[in-house]
């Protein structure tokens, strides 16, 4: 996401990723992360893409950024996610949303952004998507959900793609390896 009008070019004509990697894309800021994961995420609607990303015939992915909006749906967080999640009471716990005060709480009505990216978070994972692609999960949650995050992330037996500025999260995760940006060149870190 470069500066001037050119935009981001990314080439990544060979990058695969296998069902069970653990990856970190990493690279300096304006190197083409977030385009690579928005990519892989199918959020190209205001992109100019080249190619195709070809996916597994059962590849469930779920997308998480902190920039993507909340649904806006008239409906409490708890109803939302009782339809893919029958533990959605728990599931709301889990990230911090408590029964007395918060299982009636509706998207439009959660404005800061910690609460923002826990109900995110639970949304997505309530969907029990087989592939994560998470892009700075950790920017606008608490230390304590950052545990949180690692906790769940390290019981996720699922692909993972995930972008972080922050080391220690990154070495918490269990990593087989890494996409280093901006040739999407991947390395892995167990050989």
């Amino acid at each position: 996401d470069s500066s001037d009008n050119e935009g981001t070019v990314i080439e990544a004509p060979d990058l695969q990723v296998y069902r069970g990697d653990r990856l970190a894309i990493i690279g300096n800021n304006g190197s083409g992360k977030s385009t690579l994961m928005k990519m892989l995420a199918g959020q190209t609607e205001e992109m100019l893409v080249e190619g195709e990303a070809k996916k597994g015939s059962s590849v469930e992915a779920g997308y998480f950024s902190p920039y993507t909006s909340l649904p806006n749906e008239d409906q409490p967080l708890r109803q939302i996610l009782g339809r893919s999640d029958p533990n959605a009471m728990g599931t709301l716990a889990f990230w911090g949303f408590n029964k007395s005060t918060s299982y009636d709480t509706k998207p439009r009505d959660i404005t800061d952004k910690d609460s923002q990216a826990r109900a995110q978070l639970a949304l997505m994972m309530a969907q029990q998507p087989n592939v994560l692609l998470l892009d700075e999960p950790t920017s606008y949650l608490t230390p304590s959900y950052q545990e949180k995050l690692v906790e769940s992330l390290k019981d996720y037996d699922g692909t993972l793609l995930v972008i972080s500025h922050d080391p220690h999260f990154l070495v918490q995760l269990g990593l087989s390896g890494r996409i280093v940006m901006p040739s999407a060149q991947r390395q892995n870190l167990y050989s």
